[in-house]
Parts: structure tokens; C-alpha cells; sequence
């Protein structure tokens, strides 16, 4: 048996919501501390802090503590947190994500970081991209409680079928965002560098992804909300397009979406909904083919920590509960549509 305890480290520049959103979810998955290093004025969020969630600035203290100039990409300024961060942690283990990036699994997450073998120094989580399903009824932030996952290589020609008008938009594996997914490492782990999704010795990534480690681990998943509103998609793709969030990873598919998005921001708002909805609201048609194929399923993570009732997702429980049964009874069922 391994060591369970771990720390949840995020940078992030996010409203109070989302901030507060991020950390009761995890603080309820059974988190020991939460780094959150806020890319921004941290003065909303700073009330936030407590005995187990810290709120470090991303000022000029901190690059001068890292012994590094600000970084001028996001990506950069995130490998050089998470590799401090990691040297630094007191837990069994670290998770490294983004403030729209939810772990949920069948079991608790103790659990399942108590079996993994001694001899995986890296747990690489898949991603499950949340997407709204034809019975949510609104795209206020986080209603969705859809997920689809990567389709499988040797049918990545389906996303033409799938998604006939857009197909372009998607990556090969039928997702919007990024198919890499997160990782959780183990104190102590040699390695020379950290990136959003992996971690690097003498180059090479390390890690087991959690399906390969048997039935146990069938379940864990990485929730990315690429979008979590309309709005805030919105607000996401302005900053990008502007130049005022520089990635320097980003993939040709990225690229198209950021050309696409961009005109279609620029033209009639209804024109932009039409884009937001054609990429994450799945027809029933669309759900019923990914769910078929292994790569589609219905779950609301936030219901089922118990969260409906909490002042962050108030706004939005009462149209949810109408639609989706409450998980927090049995929190190991996928619904389907």
C-alpha cells in the first residue's frame, strides 16, 4: 500500500466563482492543501485561503523566488510552478491542473491512490471533455453533465460523421480541448521537468496511464470543462485572440479554432452561440453514436460531492435536478441520456 495524501496545485486566473468552485471540489475529494498561484490581482480570491488552501501571487516575488524572469507564455509561467511547487510538497502525491479540470472517479480518491503500485512514479489521468447533453436545458456555468472521451485511432475518421459542419475543429480523437490529460506524481520522483500534462526524465515522459493499471482504475478521469459557459468561453477566446493569454503549445487544430472562433466573435452574437453550441452540445444523435462506441456518458460530478446546495451552485441546482438524477446516493453510476 501507498501513501494517499495529496496536494492540488493550480495556476489560475479566474473569478471568485470559479476559484471557490475549485477549491470545495476538491477540498470534498479529499485534497490535504491546495496551492492555488492566482495569475492575476489575487485580492478577490484572497479570502479564500484557510488552513489547507494557500493563495500564492504570481508577482514578481515569486519569479524572483523561482530565480527565473516572468515567463511571457501561460504554458511557461505553469512548468515553472508545478516543477517548484512539486520540489516543495509534503503529501504522498501532487496533482497539477487547471481551474476548469475536475478528477472524479468511481471511488474515493484516497482509495485509489492507496492501490496504485509502488512502482508507478506517475499516474496520467484521461481526459473526459464535459459537454451540455440534449436534456440540459441552459449553458449557464457548469450545467453541463455530459462527457465524451477520445475516440479510439482506428476510428478517428468518425468525427466527419459525428460532427459533419465541423469535423475540422475537432482533433483526431473527437475533442475540442486537449487529449492529453493531467497527471498525479509521486513525492520524491526524479524528474527534470514539469508541463501541463506530463512529467519529463532526460526528455522522455514518464507515467502509466490509470486504465492500464487494471479494473480499479477504469473510472478515474480527468472532467475538463473546456467551456464552462457561453460567457465564459467567451471571455476565454477574447483574451487568446487578443494576445492578452500567449500559449505556445497550442496545436494546428487549436489554431484553426482560434481563426474560426475569432470571426465568429467578431459577427452577430447569435452566430457565436450557433459556434459554442455545434462544439459542445451533443444532438441525440451524436451522444447515442460516442455512447455506443464506449466514448460518451452522462454524469454530474458537482451533485454528487454534494454541491447542489452550496451557495456557488445554487444559481443553477434547481434546473439541474429537474434533469439529472441527484449521484450523491450512488455516486459510481454513469447515466446515460
Amino acid at each position: 500500500m501507498t501513501g494517499s495524501e495529496f496536494t492540488v496545485v493550480s495556476m489560475m486566473r479566474e473569478t471568485r466563482s470559479v476559484a471557490a468552485r475549485f477549491i470545495e471540489y476538491y477540498l470534498k475529494l479529499g485534497a490535504s492543501r491546495i496551492e492555488i498561484f492566482f495569475d492575476g490581482d489575487p485580492t478577490p480570491v484572497a479570502h479564500l485561503a484557510s488552513e489547507k488552501v494557500r493563495i500564492h501571487p504570481c508577482d514578481e516575488n515569486l519569479w524572483r523566488q523561482f530565480g527565473v524572469a516572468r515567463p511571457g507564455s501561460v504554458e511557461k509561467r505553469q512548468w515553472h510552478i508545478a516543477l517548484n511547487a512539486f520540489r516543495a510538497i509534503e503529501t504522498d502525491w501532487m496533482l497539477h491542473v487547471d481551474a476548469d479540470e475536475f478528477v472524479f472517479a468511481d471511488q474515493p480518491m484516497r482509495n485509489l491512490l492507496s492501490a496504485v503500485p509502488d512502482d508507478v512514479e506517475v499516474l496520467r489521468l484521461p481526459t473526459a471533455e464535459a459537454v451540455w447533453c440534449p436534456s440540459d436545458s441552459n449553458e449557464d456555468a457548469f450545467t453541463s453533465t455530459g462527457f465524451r472521451t477520445a475516440l479510439p485511432s482506428h476510428l478517428s475518421k468518425l468525427r466527419r460523421v459525428i460532427y459533419p459542419l465541423h469535423h475540422g475543429l475537432f482533433s483526431p480523437q473527437g475533442i475540442i480541448g486537449h487529449v492529453q490529460g493531467k497527471i498525479f506524481i509521486r513525492k520524491g520522483t526524479q524528474v527534470d521537468a514539469l508541463t501541463c500534462h506530463n512529467a519529463l526524465r532526460k526528455g522522455q515522459k514518464i507515467g502509466s496511464w490509470a486504465s492500464d493499471l487494471g479494473p480499479t482504475f477504469q473510472s478515474l478521469h480527468l472532467g475538463h470543462f473546456d467551456a464552462v459557459s457561453f460567457d465564459h468561453w467567451q471571455t476565454k477566446w477574447r483574451r487568446r485572440t487578443a494576445g492578452e493569454s500567449i500559449y505556445i503549445t497550442l496545436s494546428k487544430t487549436r489554431l484553426r479554432q482560434m481563426q474560426t472562433i475569432e470571426r465568429a466573435l467578431h459577427g452577430k452574437p447569435s452566430g457565436a452561440l450557433r459556434m459554442f453550441r455545434k462544439l459542445y452540445r451533443l444532438s441525440p444523435i451524436q451522444f447515442a453514436i460516442l455512447r455506443s462506441l464506449g466514448c460518451a456518458f452522462r454524469r454530474d460530478i458537482f451533485a454528487e460531492m454534494g454541491m447542489n446546495d452550496s451557495a456557488i451552485c445554487k444559481a443553477s441546482a434547481a434546473a439541474r435536478t429537474q434533469l439529472v438524477p441527484d449521484y450523491s446516493a450512488n455516486p459510481t453510476k454513469n447515466e446515460s441520456i
